[in-house]
Order: C-alpha cells, then sequence, then structure tokens
C-alpha cells in the first residue's frame, strides 16, 4: 500500500441557502410598505457575512477547507461576503461560470493552503450546471488529493470515482438517513456508495428539516481506493442552521465536518 500523512486538517461542507436571494426576486411587486426586497436582501446578506465570520473563527471548529454550495453570486452581496472570508484569513475559491448565475459551489480555503489547490468545474460536465459543482486539486510536494463538491439536482446522473473525497447537498439520503424512514432519491445513494465509503455513519444525524421531518441530505465520502487510520466521527453543528438554532443560525442547512490526515491509497 502506498500512502502520505498530511497535517490534520478539518474539512467542512455547508449549504448556505442562496437560492433564497433569487427566490425573492421571483415574488409579486408588492408596496415597499408590506415586501421590501431591498431591505430583506441587507439582512440575508448580513446573516451570512456574520454567520461564516463566526464559523472561520471558532478555535472549536478550525476549518481549514470549507466547501460551500448556494454562495449568493450577487455581485453586491457576494463582494461584502468576500471581503468578511478574506478578512478571517481565508479565500474563496470558485470555478469559471457562465451566463447569469444566481449562486456558485465552491470552496472558503485558509490562507496558507491557497497556493496549494486549484479548482475547477470538474467531471459531469452536461450532467450538472457549472454553478453545482466544483473540483478542488490538493497538490503539495508528495501530497496529492481532490474533492469534489456537489449539489445535486438531478439524480439520474452517474457519480464518477476520480476523486479522493466526495462531498456536498445530495438533496438525497437513505432510509435510515430520514426520520421517517422514507428514503429519498435512495437510490442514488446507494450508487454513490458502490465507489465511495460514507463517513460518519457510527452515529444517526440530520443536517435539513421541513415539516417536522429530519433529514440527511448533505454527506461525505471517501474514494473506496483509499483506506484510513483516522476516525471516521463526523462532527455536526447545528449552530449553523435557523430551524435548530434561531439565534445564532444563518443557513437551512447543518455543517458536517470531519478532521483527515492519513490517507493511505490501497
Amino acid at each position: 500500500m502506498k500512502g502520505w500523512m498530511i497535517e490534520r486538517m478539518n474539512l467542512a461542507t455547508l449549504n448556505l441557502n442562496g437560492e433564497t436571494f433569487f427566490s425573492i426576486n421571483r415574488r409579486p411587486r408588492l408596496p415597499e410598505s408590506i415586501f421590501n426586497i431591498k431591505s430583506i436582501k441587507e439582512k440575508l446578506s448580513n446573516l451570512t457575512q456574520e454567520g461564516l465570520n463566526n464559523v472561520l473563527a471558532k478555535a472549536d471548529l478550525d476549518i481549514d477547507i470549507l466547501a460551500v454550495q448556494e454562495f449568493v453570486n450577487s455581485k453586491k452581496e457576494r463582494d461584502e461576503i468576500e471581503r468578511v472570508i478574506e478578512n478571517a484569513e481565508y479565500k474563496l475559491m470558485v470555478p469559471e461560470l457562465n451566463g447569469n448565475i444566481h449562486f456558485v459551489t465552491g470552496f472558503i480555503v485558509r490562507k496558507k493552503y491557497i497556493d496549494k489547490c486549484t479548482v475547477e468545474n470538474g467531471p459531469l460536465e452536461k450532467e450538472l450546471a457549472n454553478n453545482r459543482k466544483a473540483f478542488l486539486k490538493f497538490e503539495d510536494d508528495n501530497i496529492n488529493f481532490s474533492i469534489f463538491n456537489v449539489h445535486v439536482n438531478n439524480h439520474t446522473i452517474t457519480i464518477p470515482d476520480e476523486s479522493t473525497i466526495l462531498l456536498g447537498d445530495m438533496n438525497a439520503c437513505k432510509s435510515n438517513q430520514i426520520s421517517n424512514q422514507k428514503g429519498i432519491h435512495e437510490e442514488f445513494i446507494k450508487a454513490i456508495e458502490h465507489k465511495y465509503d460514507a463517513v460518519g455513519q457510527e452515529e444517526k444525524y440530520y443536517t435539513w428539516t421541513s415539516n417536522g421531518i429530519e433529514k440527511q441530505l448533505d454527506h461525505i465520502y471517501l474514494s473506496k481506493k483509499y483506506s484510513t487510520n483516522n476516525s471516521n466521527k463526523i462532527s455536526v453543528d447545528d449552530n449553523v442552521n435557523f430551524y435548530y438554532k434561531p439565534q445564532e443560525g444563518f443557513t437551512d442547512h447543518s455543517m458536517l465536518i470531519w478532521n483527515f490526515g492519513e490517507l493511505q491509497e490501497k
């Protein structure tokens, strides 16, 4: 077996609910006193800024790479949020985008790792829109691994096995990953698990809730080409989720965090 060791790294994934910015624009033209779009967008942007600043500053989380989905791409709001990220000594890295994109998928990378990372659209060029996927390559001397971050809305696709780590918002779960035991696009998850091992399945946890039903829509997987001596335990941060923590939350998903370091290539 070939193997390599990187210093301890904390990898996380979080959907930022950026589609909300776009959906607000689709509301009927109501009087400003009833529905002030500008005011609501400002409040949402401020929530995201404050929330991300707290997440990136927390020593107990100590996140190195945060994979994000639904990062708002409206210029004003994106610029404001990016400034917060940069002030926290991180950088937003997204693939090349085409067209009028309302929200994007990408990575928030700790400053010391920026030069070691490149981000591109990656596979599934025709199957997923380019704002729903991002492929990060990490290269440092003899250390090479990749992370494929996806925000899935098409469950007929076949996920390729070329990334070391697969993660993101799959919008799918098996029957044992939802509180009513009624799986959502369960065959899609099972197909992924033919190529990847699910990380952190020792304990049950949920990342999204609606109408009293809790679901694990967000997932982290390690390629079956690799094994790790590290713990497969996932940390779940519900503080970011306004359904679980109304006073602290700033998005409708909980965040998953995985601490990894040594990987052995089989």
